[in-house]
């Protein structure tokens, strides 16, 4: 094997390896240490967030390149939350929901959301419509119907007047 292939069979395995795993199973454990987190080869570089004591990653790639952040407690990671939208346009905001239900859909199976009406199926138009409702929330969230047994999967879009649409998506630890 040539120099030049060894470096392109390296540069191929770092960036498999920056990925989430088949069936949204990411590589972070709900426990880890800082310390261990920041040794995990899925993204860098990662910084300190001092709002949250956390740490945040903006190159992490789960569907595409993504900023992913970190939220520990006493017992170590207790939280990962993944940026699909941050201060967007309705337009972005709309894309960036339609990227998340292809995600969790292919990932964890069919979604739910408690902020529509029984029975309606969730898309980005309903979604969206509930946000904006007259009177309606300024949050929606959605999951899917079933998680996986060592995390809590679920989704919040948010409205904001002044700086636009947030679309995020968390993993957390179970309750006990």
């Amino acid at each position: 094997m040539t120099r030049v292939t060894r470096i392109s069979v390296l540069f191929l395995s770092l960036a498999l390896a920056a990925q989430a795993a088949p069936g949204g199973k990411l590589p972070y454990r709900f426990g880890m240490t800082k310390t261990d987190v920041r040794g995990e080869t899925a993204c860098s570089p990662y910084l300190e967030v001092p709002s949250t004591g956390g740490l945040e990653c903006p190159n992490f790639v789960l569907d595409r390149k993504r900023n992913i952040s970190f939220v520990f407690d006493a017992a170590g990671l207790a939280k990962i939350q993944l940026w699909f939208a941050e201060a967007a346009s309705r337009e972005d905001a709309m894309r960036a929901t339609e990227e998340l239900l292809a995600y969790l859909t292919k990932a964890h199976g069919a979604v739910e959301s408690h902020n529509l009406a029984a029975g309606t199926q969730v898309t980005v138009k309903a979604l969206f419509a509930a946000l904006d409702g007259v009177g309606g929330p300024q949050k929606v969230q959605l999951r899917p119907q079933r998680s996986p047994v060592d995390a809590v999967v679920f989704a919040s879009i948010m409205r904001h007047p002044t700086h636009g649409y947030y679309v995020f998506l968390y993993y957390t630890r179970p309750e006990k």
